[in-house]
């Protein structure tokens, strides 16, 4: 079990499978002189974003979701998993975007993957 807190709700959601990466945002500025010479210089500057994806979520808790990141997306938000890991950052994730996985014997289930950023760097 993990919990989601933003600013306006919070939401508690079952079996996440959890991964991270790290993406480098690099930009590029470039001069020119007289000389016409091109200089260029590359900053790049690393942001950590953790992974999350849902599967066999039913639909009650779908529509539940959907409204939390529909009032949620890219505002800050808190991550805390069942070991009380926390982690906070920028909610990254299109509502719209579950998919239909199958029905158990009582619901349909769907599945959805969604990004923090991280905001504490």
């Amino acid at each position: 079990m993990i919990t989601l807190t933003s600013p306006i709700s919070s939401i508690t959601l079952p079996n996440p499978i959890l991964g991270d990466s790290e993406q480098l945002d690099v930009k590029t500025k470039f001069e020119y002189s007289m000389s016409r010479v091109v200089h260029s210089t590359k900053k790049t500057t690393p942001h950590s974003k953790l992974t999350i994806a849902f599967e066999d979520i039913t639909r009650t808790k779908m529509l539940e979701f959907q409204t939390f990141l529909l009032n949620g997306r890219g505002k800050s938000c808190i991550y805390v998993d069942y070991n009380g890991i926390t982690w906070i950052g920028t909610l990254l994730g299109d509502p719209f975007e579950f998919r239909y996985v199958g029905k158990n014997e009582c619901e349909e289930l769907y599945s959805i993957t969604i990004e923090l950023e991280d905001i504490s760097s």
